[in-house]
């Protein structure tokens, strides 16, 4: 052995780029993830007067209306009072013709009911994920965890709508790496719909490459020219995908140029960093998740690790993150934890059917 091949950087790079295989996912009875469907729809249904709660509802929903009238899509701002006549596009256009649908069917109610059923849906397939990981106890954790970091953001609006194509599409990038393969195609028309509901799309396109990365280093060693491929292939009909547009390459230039809105954000209270100054679910998750890790000796593959920090940053650095934290990010960590608790003979997962 060369002294090369002692390196204890090159070892250190090696253990980091070992990635066990993927526990198996059990069978998961369809009444768990309807279960999760029904105690959504039912407490949101108490809590519907809220789902109206902020302004920018009303000028999605005049918006669409507009768009469904005028059987056109606005190319100028026409209804601010100082920037009228300046370029603007409604890059959200499905969100706001979806909500206009609603309205004119049953009212604010529909507005209501469509919402509740798109979040409802979301947290039905997270959950089923989850109970595959975990089972039903474990599953109703993250359930209850989850909802702790959306439940602020419960609103009529685009990004609750872009929840579902999200958590669909995250699962489906983490089955492919595990299994590994290169993500379906079918899974494009996901990304399709996504980029005309809401600007989170590129979250999508950015968690593409990152589970590349995981599912080359899950691979074979004479697989993983074959993996890279597949998934570089998927990675650019993904970005093909999201173009699919009425606005094509517009749209993904306003995506992008909220990201870079800097300074000006400072007043809006969405885009404020999560406030540690009194306890919230943030805080209790973060040192919750911290206890655990150290408790269980968990130990989290590179890639997961990675995103979940990420996850994390962006949460912390925008309240507005804080249910894509909750949602990607239980999907991310739900099989690493499903390991710690399985190595701890807590067998979460023998639940049976």
């Amino acid at each position: 052995m060369s002294s090369f091949d002692r390196s204890p950087v090159l070892a250190v790079l090696r253990e980091l780029a070992r990635t066990p295989p993927a526990l198996p996912r059990r069978p998961v009875p369809f009444a768990v993830p309807l279960a999760a469907f029904v105690a959504v729809a039912a407490v949101l249904a108490g809590w519907a007067p809220r789902l109206l709660g902020d302004p920018d509802t009303l000028w999605h929903v005049r918006f669409g209306l507009s768009i469904l009238d005028s059987g056109r899509l606005p190319q100028v701002d026409s209804w601010s009072w100082t920037m009228a006549g300046a370029p603007w596009i409604a890059k959200e256009w499905l969100s706001q013709v979806l909500f206009a649908l609603a309205f004119r069917l049953a009212g604010w109610s529909g507005v209501v009911i469509l919402a509740i059923a798109t979040l409802a849906a979301a947290m039905a397939v997270l959950t089923h994920e989850a109970a595959a990981r975990l089972g039903a106890i474990g599953a109703a954790v993250v359930f209850y965890v989850v909802g702790m970091l959306i439940a602020g953001h419960v609103l009529a609006r685009p990004h609750l709508l872009a929840w579902l194509p999200m958590v669909v599409w995250t699962v489906a990038l983490t089955r492919a790496a595990e299994a590994p393969r290169a993500p379906s195609a079918l899974l494009l028309p996901v990304m399709v719909i996504w980029a005309n509901l809401h600007g989170s799309f590129l979250l999508g396109l950015a968690l593409v490459p990152v589970f590349a990365v995981e599912a080359v280093l899950r691979g074979e060693p004479a697989a993983r020219r074959r993996l890279a491929f597949g998934w570089t292939a998927f990675l650019a009909a993904s970005l093909t995908a999201s173009l699919i547009h009425p606005y094509g390459l517009d749209a993904l230039r306003a995506a992008v140029s909220v990201l870079r809105l800097g300074a000006g954000t400072a007043s809006i209270g969405e885009w404020a960093p999560t406030d540690f100054s009194t306890i919230g679910p943030m805080e209790m998750i973060l040192l919750g998740g911290i206890a655990a890790l150290g408790w269980f000796g968990a130990r989290l593959a590179p890639v997961r690790l990675a995103t979940a920090l990420g996850l994390a940053h962006m949460a912390l650095a925008h309240m507005r993150h804080l249910p894509v934290f909750g949602l990607v990010g239980a999907v991310v960590l739900v099989e690493p934890v499903a390991r710690a608790l399985g190595a701890t003979g807590l067998g979460l997962r023998s639940w049976r059917p």
